[in-house]
């Protein structure tokens, strides 16, 4: 961790924590919590409040008349759905650097994050895993690459631009140039924020989800998520086998992930227009 924290610590300001998400988590995650648990947390901060009746009220979501209050949104569209939008407005802030970075795309980066998160959230439900954590993981997954770039700026940028044929090769470069690779930074990050130590383990672990111990299944579910959003950018990116058969999918099924992935794509585009 020595070399991680360093790291951390060469960054002037931290990207802001998304601290409500590990609280709604373990309020989903409660048998006994109701919508009140949820509309609680989530009005003590008037501004997401704002953002989020906003977005439940854009064509995207919308469905009848204005929603005016968090109580309404959760019991119009769901707890879990609202889950899934605080999520996205909470998870874009983490991925923006608290000041721009010549070369660093931040736009792209959260495009690619939303993408990767819809796709894992997908598979999840098929697979009875828990959705919201795979979608909040996904989400997340390269905020190490926020850190990176904050600290060796024109290097990693390079890097980014010239330097990785395959998210494997990125990693590779990134554990050689930097003494450990975006993974491993974004989960330090994780850890810092009280996430679960579940989420913590899927993100340091996927880039090789059989690292990963007990959390293999979520890891390999973040690692296909991930590799969804890059072939959709390059289709020559293909998934790594072992994350395929720890989930039981074959590339015939990791394809038709895809193509679901992009019949949902408003969905994407909706938190790209935040």
């Amino acid at each position: 961790m020595t070399t991680i924290d360093t790291l951390l610590e060469q960054i002037e300001a931290l990207p802001s924590s998304p601290q409500i998400l590990p609280k709604l988590l373990a309020a989903l995650d409660d048998v006994d919590a109701d919508v009140s648990r949820i509309t609680d947390l989530v009005s003590f901060d008037p501004g997401l409040t704002a953002k989020l009746l906003k977005m439940c009220n854009s064509v995207a979501f919308s469905s009848g008349s204005p929603v005016t209050d968090i109580g309404e949104a959760v019991n119009r569209v769901g707890m879990r759905e609202v889950y899934r939008l605080v999520a996205g407005l909470a998870g874009k802030s983490a991925l923006q650097p608290t000041k721009p970075i010549p070369g660093f795309d931040a736009d792209a980066l959260w495009k690619h994050c939303v993408t990767a998160a819809l796709a894992a959230q997908l598979m999840a439900q098929d697979q009875g895993d828990d959705a919201s954590s795979l979608f909040t993981a996904a989400l997340l997954h390269d905020a190490g690459k926020v850190i990176l770039a904050g600290a060796h700026c024109e290097r990693y940028t390079r890097l980014l631009q010239h330097g990785s044929a395959s998210p494997q090769s990125l990693v590779q470069q990134e554990q050689i140039l930097f003494g450990a690779h975006h993974a491993e930074v974004g989960s330090r990050l994780l850890e810092k924020w009280n996430f679960p130590e579940a989420m913590v383990a899927a993100v340091k672990h996927y880039p090789d989800p059989a690292q990963a111990g007990a959390w293999t299944r979520m890891a390999a579910c973040v690692h296909l998520g991930d590799a969804l959003a890059c072939q959709l950018e390059n289709p020559a990116i293909t998934p790594a086998p072992q994350a395929l058969e720890l989930l039981g999918q074959t590339p015939e099924s990791f394809a038709q992930y895809r193509d679901r992935t992009l019949e949902n794509f408003e969905f994407v585009n909706a938190l790209c227009r935040l």
